[in-house]
């Protein structure tokens, strides 16, 4: 694996590169998605310079972030903090 890591590096980003020690901590994950824009949004993007590709993946990055929020707010209600009647005196260092 590391080998693979450090080829994937000098190969994007050069031999010479001081992103090599970086990247060998990096861990991604590739996977290839075909969806389909309407034509009239396609055209915008183009027009504007959009990455649609960087467009995307910052929408699946903002949905799981949703989702996790959704996830740990469930969570929370099924699970909801119990007040420690012990906590108060602990965080005080109160000696009783």
């Amino acid at each position: 694996m590391q080998r693979r890591v450090n080829a994937w590096c000098r190969f994007r980003h050069g031999e010479q590169s001081s992103t090599v020690t970086v990247c060998q901590h990096v861990r991604m994950a590739t996977m290839r998605m075909v969806f389909t824009l309407d034509e009239e949004i396609a055209k915008r993007a183009e027009r504007l310079g959009v990455d649609v590709s960087a467009a995307a993946r910052q929408g699946v990055m903002d949905a799981v972030a949703a989702a996790m929020a959704v996830s740990d707010r469930l969570a929370y209600l099924e699970h909801p903090e119990v007040e420690d009647p012990e906590w108060t005196r602990i965080e005080g260092w109160d000696p009783r």
